[in-house]
């Protein structure tokens, strides 16, 4: 028996799979390979094994598959922040839709799994990024994490967020060099700053800076305010957040507003919405878009609509003009506020709103109330198995899936199937190019 580390060598990958990985097969076992291709021939370094499969990572290259192009970036070999940024737009879909074949294998004979909607933005579409600092050689660094590691891979560009966040983190860099700021270490548990965060509206008219520390105190912020004021003027507000704890947890539940407000302005479709820094907001934005007018023209209309997970209350409240009555339930407190000042906003008097876990809330909710409508956009876990059955006991007509992890939604779904509801088409987006990841969309309906 094999003791991990080992190496097999010349293996050959067949075709990427759920994750990313590049799948091939070796003595009887699959054999799961982050960040390699279908036709690499590899030396492959195997980690693990989970049951009969063994994962493990590349080597070296052989042969390359004919989908490695170009070489746009660099550090793509490395960095954990995107997969593909190497590989031509159009290949990047056809393997997602091979990897969507894959995923809901068990539904192909009835449901239609429809060909993954392109981002008409490619690159620099990310209106959020999160970089972890780090020493290199004792100098400040910030950029991505390499795959399966906390060993940051330092950055000065990146084709997934705009270049503008780079500059403001280059910007960071220099303040931490003047103040003699102290980078916080995970293994030794010392020093201070974690995490520079930067999040933007659709045309970057506003950002958001927000500095991730273990401790409170910040050497010499006024010096940073000025560097950061004088140079980008479309930064409209300054957060350090608080995070003491040894974790993988980015944010802490404590901050301090150093500058400006905790939230920029956004627009999505004809709807303006104020987006805390904390709350959940789709990503790509021209993406949503599309995804929320199809989630519309599903709905039909007049409807009693539950909106689950509702984050800001971006869906509930592109819903609520051609529904009866929109209820939004969310967890985190921040996003739930900013859902009910985005209802004032839109002048939305038809919707109400519910703080807590979902799990929790839906329920009685469901008992006391007639629903027409759920509207699911759970985490990537999925749906709860009691959920979906008390759904089902309740005889609620229709269910709106949103997934970012068409694995879980799947699962989800044999079982929503299996309860008596139908589906006659899932409908994917690329919602994050460069990238493994996939969302995906469905309408569910009483039998």
């Amino acid at each position: 028996m094999n003791e991990f580390p080992y190496t097999i060598s010349n293996l050959k990958i067949e075709k990427c799979v759920h994750q990313g990985y590049g799948l091939a097969h070796h003595e009887g076992s699959a054999v799961f390979i982050e960040n390699a291709l279908p036709g690499d021939v590899i030396h492959a370094e195997i980690l693990y094994k989970k049951k009969t499969n063994l994962f493990g990572k590349t080597q070296s290259i052989i042969q390359p598959s004919p989908l490695r192009k170009q070489e746009r970036c660099e550090l793509a070999a490395r960095c954990g922040g995107c997969d593909w940024v190497n590989i031509d737009y159009s290949d990047q879909l056809q393997l997602k839709n091979e990897i969507l074949k894959d995923i809901y294998r068990p539904l192909q004979e009835q449901v239609l799994i429809k060909s993954i909607t392109a981002s008409d933005q490619t690159d620099y579409y990310r209106n959020k990024s999160f970089m972890p600092l780090s020493l290199n050689e004792e100098i400040p660094v910030y950029g991505m994490y390499a795959r399966s590691s906390h060993e940051v891979v330092s950055q000065k560009h990146c084709y997934i967020h705009p270049p503008v966040f780079n500059q403001i983190a280059d910007e960071i860099i220099d303040y931490i060099q003047k103040s003699h700021a102290q980078i916080y270490n995970e293994k030794s548990f010392s020093g201070n700053l974690r995490h520079i965060g930067v999040r933007s509206n659709h045309d970057h008219t506003e950002i958001l800076l927000i500095l991730v520390t273990k401790n409170r105190k910040l050497p010499f912020t006024n010096l940073l305010l000025r560097q950061i004021q004088e140079n980008f003027p479309q930064v409209c507000g300054i957060i350090q957040n608080i995070q003491p704890h040894n974790s993988n947890v980015i944010l802490g539940q404590e901050d301090k507003l150093l500058f400006g407000r905790y939230y920029l302005n956004e627009k999505l479709n004809h709807l303006s919405f104020k987006i805390h820094y904390k709350a959940f907001f789709q990503v790509n934005l021209p993406q949503a878009n599309a995804m929320y007018q199809l989630i519309r023209s599903l709905s039909g209309t007049g409807k009693v609509v539950l909106d689950a997970y509702s984050g800001t209350g971006t869906i509930g409240i592109s819903l609520a003009d051609i529904h009866q009555e929109i209820i939004c339930v969310e967890s985190n407190p921040e996003a739930s506020e900013n859902a009910r000042e985005n209802a004032n906003i839109n002048s939305i008097r038809n919707i109400s709103f519910i703080q807590g876990e979902v799990e929790r809330v839906l329920p009685d909710l469901m008992r006391d109330k007639q629903i027409d409508l759920i509207v699911f956009d759970p985490p990537r876990k999925g749906l709860d198995d009691k959920i979906i059955d008390l759904i089902a006991s309740l005889n609620i007509p229709e269910v709106i899936y949103m997934s970012c992890n068409p694995s879980t939604q799947c699962r989800d779904l044999i079982r929503f199937l299996k309860q008596g509801y139908q589906t006659s088409q899932i409908i994917p987006f690329d919602m994050f190019p460069h990238t493994w990841h996939i969302e995906s969309l469905c309408l569910l309906k009483r039998r």
